[in-house]
This record gives C-alpha cells, sequence and structure tokens, in this order.
C-alpha cells in the first residue's frame, strides 16, 4: 500500500513581525479526514524575539462546507525563547481544508527561528 504524506510544514526556521502581521499559510489540504481523523500541530520558537512587549499567537482554523473558518485549536501565546515545544492535539477534524495564521502584536516585535508542523492522521484507520 502506498504512504501519503500526512505533514504540512508551515513555519521552517521562519521570521514573523508585526509589520507583516496576520501571517497566514493557507488552504492546506487535511490529509487525514477519514476515521477519525486527528491534527496534531506544534510550535517551537528557538530565538529570543526583538521589540517591545513581543506576543506571538498562532492558530489552527479549518474551512467549512460552507467557505467558512472555523477556529479548531490554538496555541499559548509565545512572549520567548520556548524551553520546550507546545503541542496541541485536535480531534475530529472532518473539514478538507486548514489554516494556520500567526499574529505577532507589539512595537516592532519580531520573532525569529520559528518552526510549525501539522500532522494530520486516522487512529482507526
Amino acid at each position: 500500500m502506498a504512504q501519503f504524506p500526512r505533514r504540512h510544514s508551515i513555519w521552517s526556521n521562519a521570521t514573523l513581525t508585526t509589520a507583516a502581521s496576520p501571517n497566514t499559510v493557507g488552504p492546506l489540504q487535511n490529509l487525514g479526514r477519514q476515521l477519525n481523523p486527528v491534527v496534531i500541530a506544534t510550535l517551537d520558537v528557538q530565538a529570543a524575539p526583538s521589540g517591545s512587549s513581543p506576543n506571538l499567537l498562532v492558530t489552527v482554523y479549518a474551512w467549512t462546507s460552507a467557505n467558512r473558518r472555523v477556529q479548531v485549536g490554538q496555541f499559548t501565546a509565545v512572549t520567548g525563547i520556548l524551553s520546550t515545544p507546545q503541542r496541541i492535539t485536535i480531534q475530529n477534524v472532518l473539514e478538507e481544508n486548514l489554516e494556520v495564521e500567526a499574529v505577532v502584536t507589539g512595537s516592532g516585535a519580531s520573532f525569529t527561528q520559528v518552526y510549525c508542523d501539522l500532522l494530520m492522521s486516522s487512529p482507526d484507520a
């Protein structure tokens, strides 16, 4: 049986700034929509942010059949280097397309060395 990739690399060593906020990636095909679908999302920030009061908020959205965006997951807000990556598990994601959005706030705030991945699985398969 052929194995299909079930991973979307959202940001790999990316720089996210207030000037380019929000930074939205999508639509991304939900690669694991069958048989109890689960999305595991990870977020890592490996360098200290710059600017005044930097804040990074990353949210995962799904697109409904009526072409409306609905929030399905959100990471805890990041204000500095993460000692360990954040991970969230989103259950029963049946929508066909996903989107990831990063919002950076603060005066001249910038986050570098940002990594985010989505892994789709069907644990019942």
